[in-house]
């Protein structure tokens, strides 16, 4: 069940709790689907090697090497160390395209030396790292267990249960409210944009865009482009990746995706996006990028 502690952090940040049975009926889907297919647990990979003890993992860094093979170049990769360590070193390879190594990684930490705190901290990277790379199913059990805890964990636990069929009352109305804060008027502009229904395809959207209002980094541009994906006009997608290329200094590409969210923006967002184009087109024509 959804704690009374969790209910207060939300409520303090803002976030909507009338209805968040969503989460515990997928949790209950995860361990049904898992106990359906024989196991409980999900195992590690053969080839993921572990420390002698979790001990040795607390005392000092624990590494060892594996070859392991990413764009046709094998790579000796230094697997192990702290957990904060890996998931950092796996958001970096995540940057370069070096999705496989950074699972490997994750994995390694995750059913080695990994206790609940330290999955939790590797569980969203993992998950969108199996995303990456069609891993869907390993993405829901390996987000389900943690999605209550943390601003980006709800909203990736709705997108990747509706990414496996999984379709909750509530589900799509949080990603809603996360995406708006609850503000009336935003939620009524985002009305004309949304999918009708509660079907697992109508809750995608919502989802995907929540997450890139609220991520940062790789995930951030990760599910903006999956959100592009669902709807190439998409104006707020398409608001965000505006701004992520003015901040990258990449002008050319932030008039692109401004000239677009202009064309679908409600009031709201209009005088914001009129805003940034006339400054992001005077730098594209002043420095040519």
């Amino acid at each position: 069940m959804i704690s009374y502690a969790l209910a207060i952090a939300l409520a303090i940040s803002g976030q909507h709790v009338t209805n968040l049975v969503w989460v515990d009926k997928i949790k209950a889907k995860v361990v049904a689907n898992r106990e359906a297919a024989g196991s409980k647990v999900t195992k590690p990979p053969p080839t993921v090697g572990k420390p002698a003890s979790r001990n040795s993992a607390k005392k000092s860094k624990v590494t060892y090497s594996s070859a392991t093979q990413e764009g046709g170049n094998i790579l000796v990769v230094d697997l192990g160390g702290p957990v904060i360590e890996v998931r950092d070193l796996a958001i970096e390879e995540i940057q370069r395209g070096q999705i496989q190594t950074a699972i490997r990684r994750l994995e390694t930490a995750w059913f080695g030396y990994a206790n609940r705190h330290g999955q939790f901290i590797l569980a969203p990277v993992l998950t969108d790292a199996y995303l990456m790379v069609g891993r869907n199913v390993e993405a829901l059990n390996t987000m389900a267990p943690y999605a209550n805890q943390s601003t980006g964990y709800l909203e990736r636990l709705a997108y990747v249960a509706a990414l496996n069929g999984i379709a909750e009352p509530g589900q799509k109305e949080y990603c809603i409210h996360s995406l708006t804060l609850g503000d009336s008027s935003m939620s009524a502009e985002a009305a004309t944009w949304l999918p009708t229904g509660n079907r697992p395809q109508d809750i995608l959207l919502p989802a995907a865009v929540a997450l890139g209002k609220r991520l940062t980094g790789y995930a951030q541009k990760f599910y903006l482009q999956r959100a592009v994906a669902l709807d190439p006009t998409h104006p707020y997608a398409h608001q965000y990746l505006g701004d992520i290329a003015r901040n990258e200094q990449r002008y050319r590409e932030a008039v692109q995706h401004y000239e677009v969210a202009m064309r679908r923006s409600g009031p709201i967002g209009r005088e914001y996006i009129e805003h940034w184009l006339k400054r992001v087109r005077y730098r594209r024509d002043a420095t040519g990028g």
